[in-house]
C-alpha cells in the first residue's frame, strides 16, 4: 500500500486535480491520499478568528464560503453539489458561532483556534473526494479525527503513535482512501491540529501504521533544492538524501517538507519521494535510510529568518554546574522552542537562537530565573539581539 500527500497548491484548481487523478489512476497498489486545505485557506481561517477579537467576522466568513462555493461549482457535477453545499453551510455556521464567542469574550484560546483551523482540511477532503469519485476513481473518505489520537496541545499536538496505529490498522482494508491532513482529536474528544505543515505528518503516520511500501509528498516544486530557489540563482534539485540530511534541510528552512514527518518513517525504513504534481515525470528527491555516495560533501544550504539571539553571560556561569539546564528548563516552562545553542569554551556565555516572536517572553522568564545572579553582578543583564538569521550547511 502507498501513501500520497497533496499540498494546498496541488488541490486548488481543476487542472491540478485532473493531474492528481492521473497520478492515482496509474498506481497498481491500493493507496491512502492525504490532502491539505485549499491554497491560503488556513491563513484565511487564522485571519477570521484573529479578526473576531476586534470586529464582526461575517464579511470574511462570506469570502471563505464564496471561495469554497467556487471550487464546488467548478469541480463538482451539479447533481452532487447539494450535499457539499449543505456541509459547507454547516461549517460556516460553526465558524460564525466560534467567532461570536471570541468577540464576546475578547479571548481566543488555543482550543478554539484549533477547532477553526481544522475546517479547511475537513472541507477540502470532502470536495476532492467527490471530484475523484465522479472521475470514476474508486475511493472512500475517512475522517482522520476518528483515527489519529494526540495529546492536549491544541495547536502543535503530539500524536500517540501506539493508539493511533492500532486504530488505523483495525480500520484500513484493501481499498483506496482519502482523508484530510493536519487534524486529530485528543483523549477529551477535542479537535487538535498538528502544527503548520502537519499534513505531511499525517501522511507519515498513516505510512508508519500500515507499513506502507512508500510515501509520496506532492507539491509545486521538484523536490528539495540545494538552496532556496526564491533566494539563490542556479540551484540544483537534490536527487537523493538520507533521512538525517532531509530532516536538517527541513528543520533549517526547506519549506517543501515538515521536519517531524521524517520521524515515523525512520524505524520502518519507509522510503519517501518528494515530487512535483505539475511535472510528475521529474525524479524529484528520494529520501531513505542510506547515505548515498555523492561527490558533494555538502548536499545543500538552508536558512531560517526572523531569529533572535538571547545572550546570557558573566563569570558566574563559569564552572557552575546546571546553568545550561536551568536555561532550558526555564524556556521549556514557557513552551519556547530553542533552535540553536552556543556556549563559549570558558562557559562564561550562552547564546540561544529562537523565533523572534518568542524573544520577549523568554527574556522575561530568564530575568526572573537568574534574578539573584544578575542582582549580585555574577551575570550581566540578559540581552536580545534581533533581526538575525541562521544559515546551515547540511551533509552527512
Amino acid at each position: 500500500m502507498v501513501v500520497l500527500k497533496f499540498g494546498g497548491t496541488s488541490v486548488s484548481s481543476k487542472k491540478s486535480l485532473e493531474q492528481i487523478r492521473s497520478i492515482l489512476a496509474a498506481k497498481k497498489d491500493n493507496f491512502i491520499v492525504v490532502v491539505s486545505a485549499f491554497s491560503n485557506v488556513t491563513n484565511k481561517l487564522e485571519e477570521i478568528v484573529q479578526n473576531a477579537l476586534i470586529n464582526d467576522s461575517i464579511r470574511i466568513i462570506e469570502e471563505f464560503k464564496g471561495l469554497h462555493l467556487t471550487f464546488i461549482n467548478e469541480l463538482i457535477l451539479i447533481d452532487h453539489q447539494p450535499k457539499l453545499i449543505e456541509h459547507l453551510e454547516l461549517k460556516c455556521n460553526e465558524l460564525e458561532t466560534i467567532c461570536k464567542g471570541v468577540n464576546i469574550l475578547k479571548e481566543l484560546s488555543e482550543k478554539t483556534k484549533a477547532q477553526a483551523l481544522s475546517i479547511g482540511e475537513q472541507l477540502s477532503s470532502l470536495i476532492v473526494h467527490q471530484f475523484l469519485n465522479q472521475e470514476k476513481l474508486d475511493i472512500e473518505h475517512i475522517d482522520s479525527c476518528e483515527l489519529i489520537i494526540a495529546n492536549n496541545s491544541h495547536l502543535k499536538a503530539e500524536v500517540d503513535i501506539e493508539k493511533t496505529s492500532k486504530n488505523i490498522k483495525n480500520f484500513i482494508q484493501k481499498k483506496n482512501y482519502i482523508t484530510g491532513g493536519f487534524i486529530a482529536k485528543n483523549k477529551l474528544n477535542e479537535i487538535v491540529v498538528l502544527g503548520r505543515g502537519g499534513s505531511d505528518l499525517t501522511a507519515s503516520i498513516y505510512a508508519n501504521s500500515i507499513g506502507a511500501s512508500s510515501i509520496e509528498i506532492w507539491s509545486d516544486v521538484n523536490g528539495i533544492h540545494s538552496a532556496n530557489p526564491k533566494k539563490v540563482k542556479n540551484t540544483l534539485s537534490i536527487d537523493k538524501l538520507s533521512y538525517e540530511e532531509a530532516f536538517e534541510m527541513a528543520y533549517f528552512g526547506a519549506k517543501v517538507l515538515y521536519p517531524p514527518s521524517i520521524l515515523p518513517l525512520i524505524k520502518k525504513k519507509i522510503p519517501l519521494y518528494l515530487k512535483n504534481t505539475f511535472y510528475p515525470n521529474h525524479t524529484g528527491t528520494f529520501i531513505s535510510s542510506s547515505n548515498h555516495k555523492t561527490n558533494h560533501k555538502i548536499q545543500g544550504l538552508s536558512s531560517l529568518n526572523d531569529i533572535a539571539i538571547i545572550t546570557i553571560s558573566g563569570i558566574g556561569l563559569s564552572r557552575k554546574k546546571g546553568s545550561a539546564r536551568k536555561v532550558f528548563e526555564t524556556l521549556e516552562k514557557e513552551n519556547v522552542n530553542v533552535i540553536l545553542i552556543t556556549q563559549s569554551s570558558s562557559e562564561q556565555s550562552i547564546g540561544i537562537g529562537l523565533q523572534s516572536e518568542d524573544a520577549k517572553i523568554s527574556k522575561k522568564a530568564l530575568d526572573k530565573a537568574f534574578y539573584k545572579e544578575i542582582k549580585n553582578e555574577k551575570i550581566q543583564p540578559i540581552i536580545i539581539t534581533d533581526d538575525q538569521c541562521i544559515i546551515a550547511l547540511i551533509g552527512d
